[in-house]
Protein backbone atom coordinates (compact mmCIF):
# COMPACT_ATOMS: atom_id res chain seq x y z
CA UNK A 1 0.00 0.00 0.00
CA UNK A 2 1.37 3.41 -0.98
CA UNK A 3 2.05 6.10 1.57
CA UNK A 4 -1.12 8.02 2.53
CA UNK A 5 0.69 11.35 2.14
CA UNK A 6 1.53 10.56 -1.49
CA UNK A 7 -2.07 9.57 -2.18
CA UNK A 8 -3.44 12.75 -0.59
CA UNK A 9 -0.96 15.02 -2.36
CA UNK A 10 -1.53 13.47 -5.78
CA UNK A 11 -5.27 13.97 -5.38
CA UNK A 12 -5.04 17.46 -3.96
CA UNK A 13 -2.63 18.73 -6.65
CA UNK A 14 -4.82 17.27 -9.40
CA UNK A 15 -8.00 18.77 -7.94
CA UNK A 16 -6.35 22.16 -7.33
CA UNK A 17 -5.79 22.48 -11.07
CA UNK A 18 -9.21 21.09 -11.97
CA UNK A 19 -7.96 17.96 -13.70
CA UNK A 20 -9.61 14.59 -13.86
CA UNK A 21 -7.58 11.41 -13.57
CA UNK A 22 -8.10 11.01 -17.30
CA UNK A 23 -6.62 14.48 -17.99
CA UNK A 24 -3.52 13.74 -15.93
CA UNK A 25 -3.09 10.30 -17.49
CA UNK A 26 -3.29 11.81 -20.99
CA UNK A 27 -0.67 14.43 -20.13
CA UNK A 28 1.60 11.74 -18.67
CA UNK A 29 0.87 9.43 -21.62
CA UNK A 30 -0.19 6.56 -19.37
CA UNK A 31 -3.46 4.68 -18.93
CA UNK A 32 -6.09 6.25 -16.68
CA UNK A 33 -6.29 2.99 -14.75
CA UNK A 34 -2.55 3.19 -14.04
CA UNK A 35 -2.89 6.73 -12.70
CA UNK A 36 -5.94 5.69 -10.65
CA UNK A 37 -3.78 3.03 -8.98
CA UNK A 38 -1.37 5.76 -7.88
CA UNK A 39 -4.20 7.74 -6.29
CA UNK A 40 -5.84 4.78 -4.57
CA UNK A 41 -2.61 3.36 -3.19
CA UNK A 42 -2.42 0.20 -5.29
CA UNK A 43 0.84 1.34 -6.89
CA UNK A 44 3.56 3.91 -6.33
CA UNK A 45 4.50 6.09 -9.30
CA UNK A 46 8.00 5.51 -10.69
CA UNK A 47 10.52 8.32 -10.30
CA UNK A 48 10.01 9.65 -13.83
CA UNK A 49 6.27 10.05 -13.19
CA UNK A 50 6.92 11.88 -9.91
CA UNK A 51 9.27 14.24 -11.76
CA UNK A 52 6.75 14.88 -14.55
CA UNK A 53 3.91 15.46 -12.05
CA UNK A 54 6.03 17.89 -10.02
CA UNK A 55 6.96 19.79 -13.17
CA UNK A 56 3.38 19.82 -14.38
CA UNK A 57 2.05 21.23 -11.09
CA UNK A 58 4.97 23.57 -10.44
CA UNK A 59 5.86 21.86 -7.16
CA UNK A 60 8.85 19.98 -5.84
CA UNK A 61 9.00 16.16 -5.89
CA UNK A 62 9.80 16.34 -2.17
CA UNK A 63 6.35 17.82 -1.58
CA UNK A 64 4.65 14.97 -3.44
CA UNK A 65 6.46 12.32 -1.43
CA UNK A 66 5.90 14.02 1.92
CA UNK A 67 9.35 15.42 2.64
CA UNK A 68 8.06 18.70 4.01
CA UNK A 69 11.40 19.87 5.35
CA UNK A 70 12.47 20.33 1.72
CA UNK A 71 9.08 20.79 0.11
CA UNK A 72 7.84 23.74 -1.87
CA UNK A 73 4.13 24.42 -1.50
CA UNK A 74 1.84 24.27 -4.50
CA UNK A 75 2.16 27.53 -6.36
CA UNK A 76 -0.88 29.73 -6.81
CA UNK A 77 -0.55 30.16 -10.56
CA UNK A 78 -3.52 31.15 -12.62
CA UNK A 79 -5.07 28.52 -14.86
CA UNK A 80 -3.52 30.23 -17.92
CA UNK A 81 -0.04 30.08 -16.37
CA UNK A 82 -0.53 26.42 -15.55
CA UNK A 83 -1.69 25.63 -19.08
CA UNK A 84 1.38 27.40 -20.47
CA UNK A 85 3.66 25.37 -18.19
CA UNK A 86 2.00 22.12 -19.22
CA UNK A 87 2.23 23.05 -22.89
CA UNK A 88 5.91 23.95 -22.51
CA UNK A 89 6.61 20.74 -20.60
CA UNK A 90 4.88 18.60 -23.23
CA UNK A 91 6.75 20.31 -26.08
CA UNK A 92 10.04 19.95 -24.23
CA UNK A 93 9.44 16.25 -23.54
CA UNK A 94 8.67 15.65 -27.24
CA UNK A 95 12.00 17.17 -28.35
CA UNK A 96 15.13 15.27 -29.24
CA UNK A 97 18.06 15.58 -26.86
CA UNK A 98 19.75 17.97 -29.28
CA UNK A 99 16.63 20.16 -29.45
CA UNK A 100 16.37 20.18 -25.64
CA UNK A 101 20.01 21.25 -25.31
CA UNK A 102 19.53 24.01 -27.90
CA UNK A 103 16.38 25.19 -26.12
CA UNK A 104 18.09 25.26 -22.73
CA UNK A 105 21.07 27.11 -24.17
CA UNK A 106 18.76 29.69 -25.74
CA UNK A 107 16.83 30.11 -22.48
CA UNK A 108 20.08 30.66 -20.58
CA UNK A 109 21.11 33.29 -23.13
CA UNK A 110 17.76 35.06 -22.73
CA UNK A 111 18.01 35.00 -18.94
CA UNK A 112 21.61 36.26 -19.00
CA UNK A 113 20.64 39.05 -21.40
CA UNK A 114 17.69 40.00 -19.19
CA UNK A 115 19.98 40.11 -16.15
CA UNK A 116 22.55 42.31 -17.91
CA UNK A 117 19.81 44.65 -19.19
CA UNK A 118 18.74 45.27 -15.58
CA UNK A 119 22.21 46.52 -14.57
Amino acid sequence: MANEIIIERLKSARKKYGYTQKNVAEILKIKRSTYAKYENGQAVPPADIFIRLATMYGIHVDYLIGRDAYAKEIMSDSAADTEDKIKFFNYFMAMTEEQRNDTLRHMEELMNKEGSDAE
